[in-house]
């Protein structure tokens, strides 16, 4: 009751459209009291501190995939379909297109799971075989928003050129999870080449 009145309430206030200048500061003081109030027990570290001092620079490549001829046909269906007002949900539009650009099986069960129909899984199935053979030490982790898109890279890459694999999904036990990473770290590239990682696991992704 005593936090409700002397930190929620006022901040609260201060963050409606109508409040008056005299709120606004109030609630603006009492968020700088909160704030000094929890550092005495809350860790707080912002991403680009972390990447400084605890990770080696990072290199990025962007790499272009054209996509099948399947996937530009639902992708211009879905989009016109969007556009003459077909699908009201924004939201639900861009993912679906989402999943188009990784699958088609993805957004339509009866293309099946055939790697062809996806240019983007052509390409990393292609990348994955060049890291394995110039650089055999290295690792790789593969992250995705659909645990289905996961699925679909063991079905379709991994197990047909028998690529060594571990996958943390939502469905792992947290106390595993721990274990599965360590693991990957420990072990040679020949024993788990690949880290499958859902950017949805709990949390914890």
């Amino acid at each position: 009751a005593s936090f409700r009145k002397n930190f929620e309430k006022p901040i609260a206030a201060a963050n409606q459209k109508n409040a008056s200048r005299e709120a606004r500061s109030t609630g603006l003081d009492k968020s700088k009291e909160l704030e000094e109030l929890s550092k005495a027990f809350m860790l707080r570290r912002l991403q680009r501190d972390v990447l400084k001092t605890m990770l080696p620079p990072r290199t990025e490549a962007l790499l272009f995939c054209k996509p099948s001829l399947r996937q530009c046909e639902l992708y211009h269906k879905l989009t016109n379909e969007a556009i003459s007002g077909g699908m009201a949900d924004a939201l639900t539009t861009l993912t679906s297109l989402r999943k188009i650009c990784s699958h088609p099986g993805l957004y339509d069960d009866s293309d099946g799971d055939t790697l062809g129909l996806s240019g983007k899984l052509l390409v990393l199935d292609a990348l994955l075989l060049r890291i394995r053979q110039l650089a055999p030490d290295d690792k790789v982790v593969i992250v995705s928003n659909f645990t289905s898109a996961l699925s679909l890279i063991e079905k379709l890459v991994l197990q047909p050129r028998q690529l060594s694999y571990s996958r943390l999904d939502g469905t792992t036990d947290l106390s595993n999870r721990q274990n599965m990473v360590d693991s990957f770290n420990r072990v040679s590239s020949d024993r788990n080449f690949c880290f499958l990682l859902s950017s949805k696991a709990g949390g914890c992704g």
